[in-house]
């Protein structure tokens, strides 16, 4: 927060230093600093005619106030109190202007080499306008040094008469505009001077003997002419500064998009919750996501600069750094069996019961943002970081893996984002910066558990013998693969052991073999489509039980505000589905399946062997409500492949009795992966 709050004030006194550009006197070395009250100090005070302008500014912004050293104030009361009225001022309407570079909305001294072409706001304001004390001073060539230039134009202007000499007339001094960055704007307080610049009020003795040189000054008319000349194209000088600081974007999608998957994690590690509800394993490191695989391509705009036609630049990447960065909350109820989720009760529709769990703290979410910080990966060639000319869809994405093993995205994360910063080259800036935000599902649980406790016979549910082959049988090896066609994200396959295993004895297995992934999902590419996971058991010997795919939208764990009290669903809202709710003091998160007295997560999907007439798609194993199970086996030596492959790998075909016969199969289910990711069911 310090790091960025003093981002942001730079930013602010750089603008200002940009926008102080718009008054003359900082451009024309004219010193306008007051008295100070310290007699040395005010050796080195200017005139107060030296600082009207700002203090005539100010007046009329104030609309009254006076803002000026103490002393003054009623002076120059007095002084203004003599204009018949004091006009508001303009902020207009001048269009925003764009470089190449931070310091060319300054100068472009450095590649304008003649000063009228010169681009800058301090370049405009320099050879457009006089300051008080700079009124033809040769240290500069525009305005004219002299009166006699023919760029000048002198209109006399009457100001009255007097027995002794009769009419008398001042001069005004124009001076014509000159804008090299909009050469044709018509700038409103220039109409009535014929597009000129008023600089002066000359006296008509000037120049006379005795005359001296006091008859050469800018008034308050000619000051208000200048501001509202200036001051709008400080304010948009200003916005399209802003604009460049803020131009880096970054385009953050899923790696291998169609997966939908950005981080996977074995929930079944085993792990506890400290004091503070953080999760922890063994070794006291947070438990969580420890690797994040994103897609990147810089969706910067291409620069066509201000001025001259000139061609487009493009806001290439190179020479830099990229590093993630997760926002999140934390479920401060979360507990390493679930019990800290919030359940939706097993009965049929509606009306779909939510229990709230029972949690010490009295509330599901921390009120506090944390962030988790990758490791950096280099950027060395536009080739890393392709993009850099808007949003070009011929310019593919690059998939990134990011390490967050030294700081973990907690398994309890809720109000999830993953940002990408980009810090290096960007296109003719040495040290730019890009950003680009993924606001991701929060964890989703899913689980995968060995059902073959009981088996269908056509018409019931059986309670499984063990041993007996055909009635009750053990998964040897498991996949879980995601995306349509789908990708190999976790493997279960310990030698030795079977991958879901259950007791060995006893007639209905109490304590089946569970694996649980917690699983960080994209948004779905519509409303109509899903996430679909295929579960793939392998039995040995053949046949294996039939591959289960089971869908979901993701779960969404975010609050509508920062503060949320403890009373936060009372009815069963799906989020996913209805979007965020517009009350004020709730914490969106979709119900959690509770199936046959087990927390599982979003998903609990079942392995059940069923050899009756080979047809496992007309089987429910959810049909009708089974009986509960006293407890779980949690399988922990599972391999991450999410994390483990440099690229995701496509998800291994089923074992069958002929290669003829795991070809059919494997097209099988990857038609039934496609149909389910795009929302479209499945005929019985």
């Amino acid at each position: 927060r310090a790091c960025w709050a003093s981002s942001i004030k730079a930013l602010g006194q750089v603008l200002h230093l940009l926008q102080d550009t718009a008054q003359p006197q900082h451009v024309r070395n004219d010193r306008h600093n007051p008295t100070s009250g310290s007699w040395w100090k005010d050796n080195f005070a200017t005139s107060q005619s030296r600082r009207t302008y700002e203090v005539w500014t100010n007046y009329r912004a104030t609309l009254g106030e006076i803002s000026s050293p103490s002393g003054e104030e009623d002076s120059f009361k007095a002084f203004f109190a003599t204009q018949a009225s004091v006009p508001p001022i303009q902020s207009g309407n001048y269009p925003k202007p764009m470089f190449f570079k931070a310091i060319e909305f300054f100068t472009t001294r450095a590649s304008d080499a003649d000063f009228r072409d010169r681009r800058g706001l301090a370049d405009f304001t320099n050879r457009n306008v006089y300051s008080e004390g700079s009124i033809f001073s040769n240290a500069y060539n525009s305005p004219p040094f002299t009166p006699a230039n023919p760029g000048l134009s002198f209109i006399e202007r009457p100001l009255g008469s007097s027995t002794l000499f009769g009419t008398l007339s001042v001069f005004d001094v124009l001076w014509d505009r000159n804008d090299s960055v909009q050469p044709g704007f018509v700038d409103p307080p220039l109409q009535a001077f014929g597009g000129k610049i008023p600089l002066l009020r000359r006296s008509i003795w000037t120049g006379l003997p005795l005359a001296g040189d006091e008859g050469d000054i800018i008034t308050l008319d000619q000051y208000s002419v200048h501001a509202d000349l200036l001051i709008p194209r400080a304010i948009s000088y200003g916005a399209g500064l802003i604009d460049y600081f803020f131009r880096g974007r970054l385009e953050v999608n899923s790696a291998t998009a169609p997966l939908g998957v950005v981080g996977v994690v074995d929930q079944g590690v085993p792990h506890t919750v400290d004091a503070e509800g953080y999760p922890r394993r063994s070794d006291g490191r947070i438990f969580g996501f420890e690797k994040v695989r994103l897609a990147l391509r810089n969706v910067s705009e291409a620069i066509i600069e201000s001025g001259p036609a000139a061609p487009a630049l493009a806001q290439t990447s190179c020479n830099g750094v990229l590093v993630a960065v997760a926002r999140y909350h934390r479920n401060s109820c979360y507990q390493p069996d679930l019990s800290g989720q919030r359940v939706q009760q097993y009965t049929p529709a509606p009306p779909l019961l939510i229990d709230e769990p029972a949690c010490s703290v009295g509330v599901q979410r921390t009120d506090f943002q944390e962030i988790a910080v990758s490791a950096p990966l280099n950027v060395a060639s536009v080739a890393d970081l392709p993009g850099g000319v808007g949003v070009d869809d011929s310019v593919l994405p690059v998939d990134k893996v990011f390490d967050f093993g030294a700081d973990p995205i907690p398994i309890n994360a809720t109000d999830l984002f993953i940002q990408v910063v980009y810090r290096g080259v960007l296109g003719a800036e040495p040290d730019g910066i890009a950003v680009g935000t993924l606001d991701v599902r929060e964890p989703s649980f899913v689980a995968t558990y060995n059902g073959s406790d009981f088996r269908w016979d056509g018409a019931n549910w059986v309670p499984g013998v063990v041993g007996t082959t055909g009635t009750t049988r053990g998964v040897d090896f498991l996949h879980v693969c995601a995306g349509a066609p789908s990708k190999l994200i976790y493997r279960r396959a310990e030698f030795g052991q079977t991958a879901l295993v259950f007791p060995a004895t006893g007639a209905v297995p109490i304590a089946p073999g569970v694996v649980r992934l917690g699983i960080l999902f994209t948004e779905p590419a519509s409303p109509t489509s899903n996430r679909v996971l295929r579960h793939q058991p392998t039995m040995e010997p053949a046949p294996s039980a039939a591959p289960r795919i089971s869908t979901t939208r993701g779960n969404r764990r975010q609050a509508s505000k920062e503060t949320v009290a403890p009373s936060i669903l009372a009815a069963p809202i799906h989020c996913a589905e209805n979007g965020v709710p517009a009350t004020g003091d709730y914490w969106c998160n979709d119900p959690i399946l509770e199936r046959r007295g087990q927390r599982f997560g979003d998903i609990a999907q079942p392995i059940y062997y069923s050899p009756v007439g080979g047809n496992d798609a007309n089987i429910d194993v959810d049909a009708v409500p089974l009986p509960d199970f006293s407890g779980l086996r949690m399988q922990e030596l599972g391999e991450n492949r999410f994390d483990q492959e440099a690229i995701p790998v496509p998800c291994p075909s089923q074992p069958a009795r002929t290669p003829e016969q795991a070809a059919l199969l494997q097209q099988l289910v990857e038609l039934q992966e496609a149909a389910l990711e795009r929302g479209i069911p499945l005929a019985p």
